[in-house]
Formats: C-alpha cells, sequence, structure tokens
C-alpha cells in the first residue's frame, strides 16, 4: 500500500485519465463481434471503468478521504441502484437481468459498471477545474464522434456504416446517435457558462449548435422534442431568473422561436422541398405510431402482472410475448424487446419499488436545482455563471426526460447519462465541500496494515476476476462465433463446412451469457443456406443440427419459458425428424398470441398429411393476423397441399403485398417447391418458379438461383426441350463464368442439357 501513498497524486490523474478514455466508447466499432456498434462499445467501456477501479481501490483503502461523504443524493443514486439488482433477483430471470444481451447491454452487470463510473467521477474530479477538464474532453469526443459521423454519410468511401439515410455514423443507429448528442448539447451549454474567454463560449456555443444540426439529422423524432423541451426550459430559466440584459436575449430567442415554429405551419411545402428527411420527421413527430402506443399498453399489462419489483432488466421481451397484440403487426412487422418509452420501461422492469427510487432520484436533484437558483439568484441579484450552470443542468434533464417518452437507454446515451448525472451531484451536494477549496489541513490517516494490504489484494483480485469473466471471455466468444458465421455464409464445401463447425463449437464452448444468442443465430441461418444436395451432405446437415439442438436444449434449462429458444428448437427439430416435438406448444402456452409456434406446428400437420388439424391451426392464424404476410404464405401451403390450387400465386402475392420477404427465404420457398416436386406436381413447380422470377421486387442474385431451379423442375418433368430453351434464355444473360458455375452445378445434379 505504501505504493498509493507515495504516487497519491499521480494515481489519481491516472485514474482520471482513464475515465476520460473511457468517454472515447462512441468510437468503437467492432465488425468482428455480434452487434457491431453496442456490444464492443459496451466491453470497452467496462475496462476502462475496471481499470480506474483496481486503482481507486487502493486509493481509498490508503485514505478513505477520496470519497464523497453520505448526502440525500447519494443516497437517493444508491437507493435506485439497488432497486435495479432486486428487480433482478425477483424478477423473470435473473441470469437475463445479470447479463442482457449482445444486443441491449442493458443489464445489471453494465449498471453497475454505470454506478462506479459516477461514483469515482464524484470522487476524484472535485473542483472546478478537474470538471472543466472532463467537460472539455467529453466535449471533444462530440464533436470528432460528430465530424465521423458526417463523414460516414456523406462520403460513402470514407467509412463501411453502409447507406445511412438518417444520420447514425459509429452508433449504427439513428436514434442512438440522437440521445448521445441531445445531452452532448446542453453539456456544451454548460461549457459556455463556464467559460471566461470570448472566443472560447463562441466555441462551444458553435459546438452545441453542431450537436443539434446532429440530432435534426438523425431524424429522431423523440430527440426532436426533447431538444425543443430543453431549449424551452433553458429560455424560460433566462426570462425568470435572467438580468435586463439576458431578458432582452430571451425574448429575442423566443419571438425567433415563434418565427421558426410558424414556419412549419405556414410554410411546410418550402420545409418539405428544402429538407424532405428532416420535415417529414418533423411534421410525423404531432402523432405518435399506433405500434407504439399498442406497446405501452403491453408494457402496462405487464406492470400490473407484477406491480412491486417487475420483470427485471432485458425480461421485457418476456411480457412481450405472453401479452403480445397481433393489431401491433398491422402497422410494423417488429419485435419490441423494449418498451420505447422509460416511464413504462422502469414500471414494467423494476415495479414500484424501481419507478419510486428513479422518480425519487430526480426529484432530489430537482428540488435541489431549483433551491440553488432562488438561492443564487437573491444572492446575485441577478445572472452569474452558478446561476447559469443551474439553468444548464435543469434544461439538460429536461430534454433528457422529454425525449425518453419515446425512447430508451443504450450503453452510450448512458454513459452521457451517468456523465450528467455525476456533475449534477457534485455541483449540488453542498454537504460534502470539495479538497481544495475548504482551506483546512486534513487529517491523513497513512497508517498501513496487513489487513488493508489484504482487503486490496482481495478487492483488486475480484475486479481482475469480473474483467476476465465479464469482459475478455464474452470478447473472445464474439469473435469466434462471428468467425463460424464468415464460413457458413460462404458456398458450401467441406473444409468451410468443418471450420465453421468447429468455430462454433469453440466460442459455444466458453460458456459465456453470449450462448443463447449464438445457438439461435446460427439454427435461423442454417435453415436459410443451401447444401449440396447429396448423401453425405445430408448427413453432414443433420449431425450439425443435432450439434445445435442439444445446445438449444442446455438454453431451454437455463432460460426457462424463453418463447425464441423453444421456436428454434422446435422448427430445427421439425427440419431433422419430420415430426412433432413439445417444444411448440410449450411456447404457444407461454405467448398465446405470438405466430412463429403456430407455423412450426401447421408444417408438423402438413408433412403428416393432417387437413384437419392444419385448418384449425390456419384459422388461428387468421384470427390472429389477416393482414400479415405469413398468414398468407402458409395458406398458400395449405391451398397447395389440399385446397385451390389456383390460388397459390394469389396467395403468394398477398403474402409479399402484406410484408412478407418471401426472396429472402430460402427454407419456406424450399417447402413449397418440395411439395411440388415430390408428388410431381412439375407444371405447378415450374409456375412457381417463374412467378418468382418474374415478381417485380425479385433481386438479380435470386432470379439466377429460380432460374436454375426452373431448369431442373423441367428437366425432372420430362421435358428436356423446354429445359433446353430455359437453359438458353439463362445463359444468355450471364458472363462466362456465370455460364461455367451454372453448367457445373447442374452436371452435379446430373442434369444433362445442351444449351
Amino acid at each position: 500500500m505504501n505504493f498509493f501513498i507515495r504516487y497519491e497524486k499521480t494515481i489519481i490523474r491516472v485514474i482520471r485519465w482513464i475515465l476520460v478514455i473511457g468517454l472515447l466508447t462512441p468510437f468503437i466499432v467492432g465488425t468482428k463481434h455480434l452487434f457491431p456498434f453496442v456490444f464492443p462499445k459496451a466491453l470497452f467501456f467496462q475496462f476502462c471503468v475496471a481499470a480506474a477501479f483496481i486503482l481507486f481501490i487502493g486509493i481509498v483503502i490508503s485514505n478513505r478521504r477520496h470519497t464523497p461523504k453520505p448526502s440525500v443524493l447519494l443516497v437517493a443514486l444508491g437507493i435506485w441502484g439497488l432497486s435495479i439488482v432486486l428487480a433482478g433477483v425477483f424478477g423473470f430471470n435473473f441470469i437475463n437481468s445479470l447479463w442482457s444481451k449482445a444486443e441491449r447491454m442493458d443489464s445489471i452487470w453494465f449498471y453497475g459498471h454505470l454506478f462506479a463510473f459516477c461514483f469515482m467521477l464524484i470522487s476524484v474530479f472535485k473542483t472546478k477545474e478537474d470538471w472543466l477538464f472532463a467537460l472539455r474532453s467529453n466535449g471533444l469526443v462530440g464533436v470528432a464522434v460528430g465530424l465521423f459521423a458526417l463523414a460516414s454519410k456523406y462520403m460513402p468511401s470514407f467509412s463501411k456504416f453502409g447507406d445511412q439515410a438518417r444520420l447514425s455514423g459509429t452508433f449504427g443507429n439513428p436514434s442512438f446517435l440522437a440521445t448521445y448528442f441531445v445531452i452532448f448539447v446542453f453539456l456544451c451549454f454548460l461549457l459556455v457558462q463556464y467559460a471566461a474567454k470570448r472566443n472560447e463560449k463562441i466555441w462551444w456555443l458553435c459546438c452545441a449548435v453542431f450537436g443539434i444540426v446532429l440530432v435534426l439529422l438523425s431524424g429522431t423524432r423523440g430527440a426532436y422534442i426533447g431538444t425543443a423541451a430543453g431549449l424551452g426550459v433553458w429560455l424560460l430559466g433566462l426570462l425568470l431568473f435572467g438580468s435586463r440584459q439576458y431578458r432582452k436575449t430571451g425574448m429575442v430567442l423566443v419571438c425567433v422561436a415563434f418565427l421558426l415554429g410558424g414556419s412549419f405551419v405556414l410554410a411546410r411545402p418550402l420545409w418539405e422541398r428544402a429538407v424532405p428527411m428532416v420535415a417529414s420527421r418533423v411534421y410525423s413527430s404531432l402523432s405518435i405510431p399506433t405500434q407504439r402506443l399498442l406497446v405501452w399498453q403491453l408494457g402496462m399489462e405487464a406492470f400490473q402482472a407484477r406491480p412491486l419489483v417487475g420483470w427485471g432488466q432485458e425480461n421485457f421481451i418476456h411480457a412481450f410475448n405472453q401479452y403480445f397484440n397481433p393489431d401491433i403487426f398491422k402497422y410494423e412487422v417488429a419485435i419490441f424487446d423494449r418498451p420505447h418509452n422509460k416511464i413504462v420501461d422502469v414500471l414494467a422492469t423494476t415495479g414500484a419499488i424501481g419507478m419510486a427510487s428513479y422518480v425519487g432520484l430526480f426529484f432530489v436533484i430537482a428540488f435541489f436545482l431549483i433551491r440553488r437558483a432562488v438561492q443564487v439568484r437573491k444572492a446575485a441579484m441577478g445572472w452569474s455563471m452558478e446561476l447559469g450552470i443551474v439553468i444548464g443542468l435543469i434544461a439538460l434533464w429536461s430534454a433528457y426526460h422529454v425525449q425518453n417518452l419515446v425512447l430508451f437507454e443504450m450503453p452510450t446515451s448512458a454513459i452521457q447519462m451517468f456523465f450528467a448525472l455525476a456533475l449534477s451531484l457534485w455541483f449540488l451536494d453542498s454537504g460534502w465541500n470539495p479538497l481544495g477549496h475548504t482551506g483546512k489541513s486534513e487529517n491523513i490517516d497513512y497508517k498501513i496494515s496487513p489487513v488493508r494490504t489484504g482487503l486490496y489484494a482481495f478487492a483488486s483480485l475480484g475486479v481482475v476476476w469480473s474483467v476476465w469473466v465479464g469482459t475478455c471471455i464474452p470478447f473472445l466468444a464474439s469473435r469466434g462465433f462471428i468467425n463460424a458465421m464468415v464460413y457458413f455464409s460462404q458456398p458450401m464445401n467441406e473444409e468451410y463446412f468443418n471450420k465453421g463447425l468447429s468455430l462454433y463449437v469453440q466460442s459455444r464452448n466458453r460458456n459465456t451469457f453470449l450462448n443463447k444468442e449464438f445457438d439461435i443465430n446460427l439454427a435461423r441461418h442454417i435453415r436459410n443456406i443451401t447444401i449440396p444436395r447429396t448423401e453425405a451432405w445430408a448427413q453432414a446437415y443433420v449431425n450439425f443440427g443435432h450439434t445445435i439442438l442439444g445446445y438449444l436444449d442446455d438454453d431451454m434449462n437455463r432460460y426457462r419459458e424463453d418463447y425464441d429458444i423453444l421456436v428454434e428448437a422446435s422448427n430445427l427439430m421439425l427440419d431433422l425428424y419430420s415430426k412433432y416435438r413439445d417444444p411448440q406448444t410449450e411456447a404457444i402456452g407461454y405467448a398465446p398470441r405470438r405466430f412463429e409456434a403456430y407455423e412450426s406446428l401447421f408444417l408438423f400437420e402438413l408433412i403428416g398429411n393432417n387437413k384437419d388439424e392444419a385448418q384449425r391451426i390456419m384459422d388461428q392464424l387468421f384470427r390472429l393476423g389477416p393482414t400479415i404476410g405469413d398468414t398468407w404464405y402458409y395458406q398458400a401451403l395449405f391451398d397447395a397441399q389440399w385446397g385451390d390450387r389456383g390460388a397459390v400465386i394469389g396467395d403468394l402475392q398477398k403474402s409479399i403485398l402484406y410484408g412478407f420477404s418471401l426472396h429472402d427465404k430460402a427454407r419456406e420457398q424450399e417447402w413449397l417447391l418440395n411439395m411440388f416436386v415430390s408428388q410431381k406436381r412439375f407444371d405447378e413447380a415450374s409456375a412457381f418458379l417463374e412467378y418468382l422470377r418474374t415478381e417485380p421486387h425479385a433481386p438479380s442474385q435470386y432470379q439466377i438461383r429460380y432460374g436454375v431451379l426452373q431448369v431442373e423442375v423441367v428437366y425432372l418433368s420430362g421435358d428436356v426441350s423446354r429445359a433446353r430453351l430455359l437453359l438458353q434464355s439463362l445463359l444468355s444473360k450471364l458472363s462466362d463464368s456465370g455460364k461455367q458455375s451454372v453448367l457445373q452445378y447442374l452436371n452435379s445434379r446430373g442434369i444433362i442439357v445442351e444449351p
């Protein structure tokens, strides 16, 4: 422990720098990981917090003066943190709550790092100068992130993030970018207040305006409303508390705001021509999408089912499955694992206890801010830097809470939120006089004992172990799984198949919280890959399926009542055995109004030629979703097997009309095609492929596949001359290498047609 005493100031500076490095999280993108815009960011931040925490433990154990004294604000923060843990322990599934998933990383584990981040910020950033360093660093990071986002959108060669109709940059989602920059904007306004020099004030004001532009380009309506609300509160503060000069400025800005708002009402065509994307999002902000209202209603049902402690972090999806309303799919075919409303989210996941602690924390902050504003106004008899900071913090939290009425937390926005939370607590906690401002000497206890040394060793080893288990192993497992998926996405050959399988098993055997996502993603993927049609490959597919099925069985035991696991297991069993298994009915029991389990059960009845049972399931699907594309696809299967065979193409047309992506679903195509071929209904098979090939939305690469399959089907029907004509027509549109590939494939299938 002598090390921490001797180099105390240096270590504190190192901790500060590590925490500031954690603010670089938005830059992190890992293309060789699951959810490259979310998961690697969370791991990077966790690593930074853990590294700082190891040093922080040593500093605190050697001298406890480096922690803030207890206060109402710190107690309120701690109670909120405990409510999250309590909800996880007594919620629906503790494993989900503890670890979350790679797509969200909204777990007790990650929140633990956020709370540690906040506590360390309060402890080691003790003076105004310290916080100016932190705020300026955060501001510069935000500017760099914003510039990179603009470059990725308007200079496509600069990055490989794909087409961005709405600005998303390194966040991968426009909403995630917007929630980050809403807080950034108001932190820049705080820097305007803190800045002593005119040029610096202008710089940070420009940065705030830059952040507003980025929010507009993101097209995120909730962020629009949140930013407008925050600016409105800021203007109101100028009018209520400012000096005469500031009030005049406030009135001018209010007039500008009214003129701008009026122009959106009176000159709508002009705005729609000038900035069509922004205008469309602004005008659509006037109404809440119906599907969101339905999900909010569902969230309230979830709260009523578990009113005290809720379902726990990352368990809203279970409530969504259980109380699913099929009407949601009329407006958007999407699965909501978040209610897209912070209030409903907190109620559903942490119950009344969590909501009381969450509201209580910000009520205490609001009370202290308003009290400070009144006190400073009376003391200063006008505007002052401190009053500007108070108004800025009130505006910041107003913007944050308003935007969260239609959005939800992600790692990047959560980091910004806890950064602002630490700033607010440091600024308001009048019960703690920051060191360096008391003017009194501190009584420092430099006694070193074996107990303190042992305590530090034990604590630091615990942190190292947590980094290995919660960060390093998941990092390696995720990277290995993505490498496996690269092999499975290539044209199948024995080398690629075996390599992919080996990497998958290796990643899976690391036994991380990612295992469920690995298994579900791969089970979905293999249903849509094309393997060579040979007996050896068929057996390899069966063996592969058994491997995944065994892992899914482990997942079922670990994650009770998980609808996605049950559905994927039943689909895989259907492919492997062509007979019924329990997961289908079990999944229906957990989520009686979701579609997928009924669809799997229908396929089983189709294979078994059980018309009455299949009809019963189709009736249920039509009751649940008569305007859902999937329903009409399964009606096409029913008509092809037992009904009006002439109606099949019409059914498929309706399925595409209602949003069913038939061209992207090789497995669904195979079901219908194999049904025709196995019953020697070659004309119907050819007509089906002709429809797919000529359907207006068919991608060009799929048109070639449909053409090759059509040649094969017509050849099997015995009409060799027509097969030759189809082949000639197909080859005429291909390059020499494409022609060679098609002919090699047909020859491997025993189809010899001279073009």
